[in-house]
């Protein structure tokens, strides 16, 4: 599949469905880094809400989330307000520290979702703003709410689980 995503992108360098291919086969041997690359290049030349959403979500998974990740997650928001670019604007909020509008983002996402009921990643972004704001316990708990399943979403177990061992490292906040 890398190897079609390659050779399509160097016969339609303007198709983006080739870079979308390249950037699946990466993400799916491990290589995040290169998927994420192939990412921005799409969300450079494309304003369609669901590759600047993939390039903000998976620059949260490399640990990026300066201005560019959080303006492609309002750029993903503003083309198409739902649960989906909500939550990952939410989540790129709360990593940035940015906790009052990631509570607000947040609680749009699950008021929007089909049945209003939090998914994995709600929890694992409940528990990055409990963090950000001092409450480990309470940020321990959510983060373990968040099983290695699948259906959780894309790298949303991995991402939960590294902001988990971020906690367990980092040192207590003042009372």
């Amino acid at each position: 599949m890398e190897r079609m995503g390659r050779l399509g992108m160097g016969k339609a360098p303007n198709d983006p469905s080739w870079a979308r291919l390249l950037a699946l086969a990466l993400s799916g041997k491990g290589d995040a880094v290169g998927c994420n690359a192939v990412l921005h290049k799409i969300a450079a030349r494309s304003p369609t809400a669901y590759d600047q959403n993939a390039y903000a979500w998976d620059s949260l998974i490399i640990g990026v989330h300066d201005d560019r990740v959080l303006a492609a997650a309002r750029s993903a928001v503003n083309a198409a307000r739902n649960s989906h670019t909500l939550n990952t604007l939410a989540a790129v909020q709360a990593a940035r520290g940015e906790v009052d509008a990631a509570r607000a983002t947040l609680v749009a996402a699950v008021d929007l979702a089909s049945d209003g009921v939090p998914r994995a990643s709600d929890w694992m972004i409940m528990g990055q703003i409990a963090q950000q704001l001092g409450y480990r316990v309470a940020a321990y708990s959510m983060y373990q709410r968040v099983h290695d399943d699948r259906g959780a979403g894309q790298g949303v177990y991995a991402l939960a689980q590294r902001w988990l061992s971020e906690l367990a490292t980092a040192p207590a906040a003042a009372p």
